[in-house]
């Protein structure tokens, strides 16, 4: 079992990141500061797991403390980032680092992808 980050990258003036996570714990932090409009999808088998969508302020030019992090909010300000079924959504925070973690992995397989337009 393994927390992966599997890509980076651009399409167009998209950036995205992609995560695939079946066990408990923590994916890699990723610096998304200067995206301030993000939305996510998550979806996979879920096997009784829980996925959140973290995000951090602390130490923006270094590696953030795990410590750090706190559940982020659906855009509609009133619904926490943290499902046990497919979801799809958009972030009101805009924190500099963004991670998923997940707990109560059984037989699970989810894919987690939050994608930010580069606005100039």
């Amino acid at each position: 079992m393994a927390i992966t980050f599997q890509d980076d990258s651009f399409l167009g003036d998209q950036l995205i990141y992609t995560w695939v996570m079946d066990a408990n714990g923590s994916g890699a932090a990723k610096r998304i500061g200067r995206f301030a409009d993000k939305s996510y999808a998550m979806w996979g088998t879920w096997g009784g797991a829980t996925v959140k969508l973290e995000g951090s302020w602390h130490n923006p030019n270094g590696t953030p403390d795990s410590a750090s992090f706190i559940t982020m909010t659906e855009s509609d300000n009133t619904t926490s980032i943290s499902f046990g079924v497919d979801a799809k959504g958009a972030v009101l925070e805009n924190p500099v680092w963004i991670r998923p973690t997940m707990s109560n992995a059984g037989t699970t397989s989810i894919k987690i992808v939050v994608t930010a337009p580069w606005r100039r």
